[in-house]
């Protein structure tokens, strides 16, 4: 085809072109679409739900170790403040008298800031329509169901180990080894992201919790 001598005119895909049974398609849009589908498949996630069990296998074990590597990252900030932190925290196994309420991603206490860090770190999916906008939405702001009961989503539960925290922090405290002072800690709780969107900005429930984005975090404990 003759597209290539237009190329850099060209700022839309074009569709395949069929002729005599054969699909052509312009080189330019060969390469618009490559870039797309290689920028889909970074984001760990189709834009469509495709039945491809190992193509979605091997998209979630790399969203894992995203998810994994943003927890590492946080740890690794919240170290330049304090040697106090802890990985992937779950308080039901140091306290039997609670059911499992999750864990905190990354547990810290700033002694000179008297601060205890309850961070929730979170690879929020793309999305490509409005439909996957509100599945994310919901997913952490929660949802009514059609039965009329209300399921929680993750922004609950860093409220729910927030509040556990305020009312157990001597005893989680004592348990990890961590020096506690007079005064019983401030709790600041953060739901941490990879990027920024609207909702994280102006969330839509009101809430403790602090929205911030990782290249944030640094800038974020240093004024808390």
């Amino acid at each position: 085809m003759w597209e290539h001598n237009k190329r850099f005119h060209l700022y839309i895909l074009k569709p395949l072109i069929r002729i005599n049974g054969l699909y052509y398609w312009g080189a330019f849009s060969v390469e618009r679409n490559s870039n797309i589908w290689r920028n889909t498949i970074l984001n760990h996630r189709l834009p469509a739900d495709i039945d491809k069990r190992e193509v979605t296998a091997v998209l979630k074990k790399g969203h894992l170790e995203l998810e994994n590597g943003l927890v590492e990252k946080a740890n690794e900030i919240v170290q330049r403040f304090t040697k106090d932190t802890r990985i992937n925290f779950f308080p039901h196994k140091i306290d039997s008298s609670i059911s499992n309420i999750g864990d905190v991603d990354v547990l810290a206490f700033i002694k000179d800031k008297n601060i205890l860090l309850n961070i929730e770190s979170k690879i929020i999916d793309q999305v490509y329509a409005l439909k996957d906008l509100s599945r994310v939405q919901k997913r952490t702001f929660g949802r009514t169901k059609s039965d009329g009961t209300f399921e929680k989503g993750d922004l609950h539960k860093v409220e729910e180990r927030e509040n556990y925290l305020k009312k157990e922090y001597a005893k989680v405290m004592s348990s990890l080894g961590w020096q506690q002072n007079d005064q019983p800690p401030k709790i600041v709780s953060i739901f941490l992201t990879k990027m920024t969107y609207f909702w994280t900005k102006f969330p839509l429930n009101d809430t403790s919790v602090n929205f911030v984005e990782i290249r944030m975090l640094n800038e974020f404990i240093s004024t808390a």
